[in-house]
């Protein structure tokens, strides 16, 4: 890992000085440097060249024949529903302290057509995964009350580019 540091900045400092911060003697660092390439880095090294060309080839996008999904979670922590923080819930609602939660979606794209004129992909997706059981309301805002949030929603989408 020295070494490789060493070879990465030799244009920007001195072999000698960073041999000598490192702690590493001159001609070992220069051992290193000249020595064969195993075979098992020659695989490595060809490897990383057809991951490289594959990931050209497919527009630099990862995936299963431009299948792209997403999974995301979001998180909210305790808050309060009014500004002055009141801890104890209102009768109406309007006011006290709200708990916390997590809330997952997941969404996959498929593209059908990407040409460099124009671009076709198909969208699903699925809102609050798993069917968290939350409240929302607004804060100092109407209506006034705690409401039960969205369960679970789903989605189908299409995306035509031109």
């Amino acid at each position: 890992m020295k070494y490789a540091f060493i070879q990465a900045n030799q244009q920007d400092f001195s072999i000698t000085t960073m041999c000598r911060i490192l702690n590493i003697k001159l001609s070992s660092y220069y051992d290193w440097r000249n020595r064969d390439i195993s075979e098992q880095q020659i695989h490595r090294n060809y490897c990383e060249l057809l991951v490289r060309a594959a990931h050209s080839e497919t527009k630099q996008r990862y995936g299963y024949d431009d299948l792209i999904g997403t999974l995301s979670g979001i998180y909210y922590s305790e808050a309060f529903t009014d500004n002055a923080n009141t801890v104890e819930e209102s009768a109406d609602g309007g006011k006290g302290e709200m708990p916390a939660y997590t809330v997952w979606n997941f969404n996959l794209q498929k593209t059908i057509k990407d040409t460099d004129d124009e671009k076709l992909s198909l969208q699903f997706g699925v809102n609050n995964l798993l069917d968290e059981q939350y409240y929302f309301r607004g804060i100092d805002t109407s209506p006034v009350g705690r409401y039960p949030a969205p369960g679970r929603s789903y989605k189908l989408g299409v995306n035509y580019q031109f």
